[in-house]
């Protein structure tokens, strides 16, 4: 036997995108080369006859899970098609996978919410523009501490992206919390991690990652300003439902767009929004429950829950 030959290991590949990112026509590239595509439309259809049912999607995906988990312990490699932007959901589907030996990697598509739409528009199967809306609120940028071993980002070459930054300007966020403009307050929180950082700290790649952060922190706000509370009642405060989410979004989107991106910088941005994402985690989780906290904490590791408490500091001190 020789034993220089190396055993195959199989590959999980999940695409996360937005509708119409493009996830299932990148998907056929690893069908032509003997993949597995695990389609959460195509096995809607299968089971529930309409691709549109979403009256049993824990189902659906309990279907979809099975049969990836049969084709790796196969040794077969496979792609997990659907959008997959829930950290939550990915989370629990990967510490499903960890009695399987398997490469786990994830492709992001970041593609403009605005493409998405347009592309939409041509497509037989039609959604209405606030579900893209509603998944861009609900979307959480992959990262390695979920247990991925790859994690590669797909664009559009040469696009243009205008990020939104001009609107902060004068934006008034119309809510008893918030005396400052937007973009103000924004400044404000960046000012404060400079100020009260000492100078070994703001020799490092974490300060510029938070203040980085801190700049763009509540971005999402000028695409989900609502005066429809949680009720659905009409208030005269606005509220931000999943703006830390948009945000998120929003951000990678202008960094990867930008004129002077470079790959090499791709994990900073990634962090940053990250910082992003989790920004209202200590407002609306770590207050609450001990037991939350310290669950992201574990997620997160030391570092990144020290840089998420110091944003929010921040955020606090700037109101």
């Amino acid at each position: 036997m020789n034993n220089n030959i190396k055993k195959y290991i199989p590959e999980m590949i999940m695409l996360c995108g937005l509708p119409a990112s493009g996830k299932s026509t990148y998907a056929k590239t690893f069908q032509k080369m003997g993949y597995n595509i695990h389609s959460s439309d195509e096995i809607r259809k299968e089971l529930l006859g309409d691709v549109n049912a979403q009256d049993n999607n824990s189902y659906v995906f309990e279907v979809l899970h099975k049969r990836i988990k049969k084709d790796l312990s196969n040794n077969i490699s496979c792609v997990y098609d659907a959008t997959n932007l829930n950290m939550k959901k990915r989370n629990a589907f990967l510490n499903e996978l960890k009695k399987i030996h398997c490469i786990k990697k994830c492709i992001l598509f970041a593609i403009p919410l605005e493409v998405c739409k347009e592309r939409n528009n041509h497509r037989e199967r039609k959604m209405p523009d606030e579900v893209f809306d509603k998944m861009m609120k609900s979307f959480w940028i992959p990262m390695k501490y979920e247990g991925w071993d790859i994690i590669e980002v797909h664009t559009i070459p040469n696009y243009r992206y205008d990020y939104p930054i001009s609107l902060t300007y004068n934006f008034d966020q119309k809510n008893s919390h918030h005396s400052m403009t937007l973009f103000d307050h924004m400044l404000q929180t960046a000012k404060y991690i400079c100020k009260n950082a000492d100078e070994k700290f703001k020799n490092t790649e974490r300060y510029r990652n938070l203040i980085w952060a801190a700049h763009n922190h509540d971005i999402g706000k000028v695409v989900t300003q609502t005066f429809i509370n949680a009720k659905g009642e009409q208030t005269e405060e606005a509220h931000y439902y999943g703006h830390d989410n948009a945000g998120a979004y929003l951000y990678l989107l202008s960094e990867l767009y930008s004129n002077s991106f470079d790959p090499i910088f791709l994990d900073n941005i990634f962090y940053r929004s990250a910082l992003i994402n989790w920004h209202m985690r200590p407002y609306i989780s770590w207050n609450i429950s001990k037991k939350a906290m310290e669950r992201d904490k574990k997620l997160l590791g030391d570092q990144m829950f020290c840089d998420v408490m110091k944003l929010h500091e921040a955020d606090r001190a700037a109101h």
